[in-house]
């Protein structure tokens, strides 16, 4: 009984130390949206994005490219929608880029949106604490260095590798957080996921947003 109590207690205060800090959190989720769509088979798919750059009023969210588009099909992505934290009204997008590396760009009409945009770590070591924002629950933590496993990391592609417990469908698309800003994408499911580099998001967004006064 006394083992058992010492575990509950330890696994409580690990629970409460992995939190990501409210002011963290808010800082994010005006960016973070949902993404809903209708899949090919039937039904809706479910995924998240992250406002990247602003173009008047209109806003330019990346999500993951399956999202957007069922797997392999080479059919044009269906209409979808996105919805923002708090905001009932769900406001349609227009599919803006999709890359081959399960990386989508979409873009979407909404005056007035004031939450900054978001600090990017290029260069984030990826053995802090690391967060999972994501508009399936508003925000969802992951344990310190992804459950203090790297499993794989390589400067030739624009992946690192990572086991992170906890997430579900509905997650990809969702936004990897330090506390300097952010440092990944979630693209994949099932125990091993594949994290796209925050650095390669940025760079296939520059390639495709005029830059201002150009």
């Amino acid at each position: 009984m006394r083992t058992r109590a010492l575990f509950l207690l330890v696994l409580s205060t690990t629970q409460v130390r992995s939190q990501i800090p409210p002011e963290h959190e808010r800082a994010h989720r005006g960016n973070c949206v949902r993404i809903d769509r209708p899949a090919l088979g039937g039904g809706m798919e479910v995924g998240c994005g992250y406002v990247m750059a602003r173009e008047g009023d209109s806003l330019i969210i990346a999500t993951a490219r399956h999202v957007v588009q069922d797997t392999n099909s080479r059919a044009t992505p269906p209409q979808g929608e996105v919805r923002f934290h708090g905001v009932e009204e769900a406001l349609a997008y227009r599919v803006l880029h999709l890359d081959a590396k399960d990386l989508a760009f979409v873009k979407v009409r909404r005056p007035g949106h004031d939450t900054p945009l978001p600090l990017v770590f290029r260069d984030a070591p990826l053995d802090v604490r690391l967060w999972l924002i994501s508009a399936r629950r508003e925000h969802k933590t992951l344990p310190t260095g992804f459950d203090g496993r790297m499993l794989y990391r390589s400067s030739s592609t624009p992946y690192f590798w990572a086991a992170i417990p906890g997430t579900a469908q509905g997650d990809s698309g969702s936004m990897i957080l330090s506390r300097e800003g952010i440092v990944g994408m979630l693209l994949g499911g099932s125990s091993e996921l594949e994290c796209l580099a925050i650095g390669y998001v940025m760079d296939r967004l520059n390639s495709i947003v005029m830059p201002v006064g150009k």
